[in-house]
């Protein structure tokens, strides 16, 4: 198995994010990635441990990647169509 893709590491390296992974979706001929962020806090911005700021922050991380074009490692480069940002299940 090879290195995660620059934009995971980059996105992995903020502080409240626990793991990425691509979900990938197909339709007439086309393939597009999405990018999906587990964070260890609560999604609702309503929650008392919701951060904003984490989110911005993997927000801009996402579109700076994306502008910089940093994916040179991709064997079959596809482009990241969008993110998604889930909270880590609680047992």
């Amino acid at each position: 198995m090879g290195e995660k893709t620059s934009i995971r590491q980059r996105v992995e390296a903020i502080k409240g994010v626990t793991r990425t992974w691509f979900e990938w979706t197909s339709a007439e001929q086309t393939e597009s990635k999405l990018l999906v962020v587990e964070v260890d806090f609560d999604t609702d911005p309503n929650a008392p441990d919701y951060r904003g700021k984490t989110v911005s922050a993997i927000g801009e991380t996402f579109d700076e990647v994306l502008a910089e074009g940093l994916h040179p490692e991709d064997d079959h480069p596809v482009l990241v169509s969008g993110l998604r940002i889930v909270p880590s299940r609680r047992g």
